[in-house]
């Protein structure tokens, strides 16, 4: 039994072909690294950590999560290994196994919320004492994407009414139209944004609804041209949407 926790947050479940891991099914993990790290997780007993590292660095590859937990800067996915699944001619284990697999998946996934949860506070307290403002996005997180991105969904209608003044939605605005007008495709999902770790997208009964609230932004401050290459995505997307429809009704 082990676990996977990628730079996204996300968690994979990770089991060997027979009773203890052989090199080659943990390093493909980490096929595209450089280099192998690994150390004792003592927080939680029996958990070997193994990660990866890179000559080059991508700092939009940092996993936010690992690092905290290991205290040193992670760049990749990280897997820990329960010991009972480890070669014992390795010599990497503790002497005794204190917990079995059900135990241990419990223990590591409630020790990730337990560090996520602090980072949150320790980033909300930054915000407090930096006067930031605090009216963020609200997002509903749907799971895991086949790539392990997490897929949130953008609902207009459940921000707070803070979101939808002026001065705080205009960031959000600016950064929606230049994702949509470098990278919309016609496609199941209408996506809004989305990076090597997160993919947000909009139903589509709610499309025209922010497209309109951005087209009206950016008219308020006179961008007429942002304007006009948001309405024409939505013209095209309209224009998706009826042919997918008759499609289904033949």
């Amino acid at each position: 039994m082990s676990v996977i926790l990628y730079q996204s947050g996300v968690t994979e479940m990770y089991e060997p072909k027979n009773n203890t891991f052989t090199d080659q099914e943990i390093l493909h993990v980490f096929n595209d690294c450089d280099f192998i790290k690994t150390s004792r997780l003592y927080e939680i007993p029996n958990t070997w950590c193994v990660w990866g590292e890179y000559k080059k660095i991508d700092e939009t590859n940092f996993n936010r999560l690992a690092s905290d937990i290991i205290q040193e800067d992670v760049f990749s996915p990280i897997l820990f290994i329960h010991d009972s699944q480890i070669d014992p001619a390795w010599l990497l284990t503790d002497q005794i196994i204190l917990k079995g697999y059900d135990q241990f998946k419990y223990d590591i996934l409630h020790f990730f919320d337990y560090i996520a949860e602090n980072a949150l506070k320790e980033t909300q307290k930054i915000r407090e004492e930096q006067g930031a403002n605090n009216n963020l996005i609200f997002l509903i997180t749907v799971g895991p994407t086949e790539d392990k991105r997490v897929l949130f969904e953008f609902d207009p209608h459940k921000q707070s009414p803070e979101f939808y003044k002026d001065g705080n939605f205009i960031n959000f605005a600016e950064k929606i139209s230049e994702f949509l007008i470098n990278n919309f495709k016609n496609r199941k999902l209408f996506h809004i944004y989305e990076d090597k770790k997160t993919v947000i997208f909009i139903k589509n009964e709610n499309v025209e609804f922010l497209n309109n609230k951005l087209i009206e932004s950016f008219n308020k401050i006179e961008k007429y041209e942002l304007s006009k290459e948001l309405k024409d995505i939505g013209d095209k997307w309209k224009e998706y949407r009826n042919k997918s429809r008759k499609k289904k009704q033949n």
